[in-house]
């Protein structure tokens, strides 16, 4: 996949996550299974991959409702994040790698709304990982 500057990738944060499999896998088509470990579920339509889901909760959710997170492709999330402020923004989560996906931060516009970039890993970059 390589479309730097679009939207490539969403997923549901949610506190109710057996209502909405059931919502979205009645009103859509979607199924869901989960990805290597912890409670990440893939979306998925027509045998792809479409989106994620991930169970929210806690005391650093408290207050926070459910939301769809949408990230956007990028290059070189490094330099980008490093931009950010300085271009009237704010860094909400720092680049961190995610296995067999790439790197991934939260930054939020100068009108604070909340956008994830994501840098997608090389090929070699899977191969070296393993």
């Amino acid at each position: 996949m390589n479309r730097p500057g679009h939207f490539v990738w969403n997923e549901l944060l949610t506190r109710k996550v057996d209502e909405v499999k059931r919502f979205y896998s009645s009103l859509l088509g979607w199924e869901f299974r989960h990805w290597e470990e912890g409670n990440y579920l893939l979306i998925r339509r027509d045998d792809q991959e479409v989106g994620g889901l991930m169970p929210i909760g806690g005391d650093v959710w408290e207050g926070v409702p459910n939301f769809w997170m949408a990230y956007i492709q990028v290059e070189q999330i490094d330099q980008l994040v490093g931009r950010v402020e300085e271009l009237g923004g704010k860094l909400i989560e720092p680049p961190m790698e995610v296995p067999g996906v790439g790197r991934i931060a939260i930054v939020a516009d100068p009108s604070g709304a909340v956008v994830g970039l994501i840098q997608f890993a090389s090929p070699s970059d899977d191969s070296q990982a393993g």
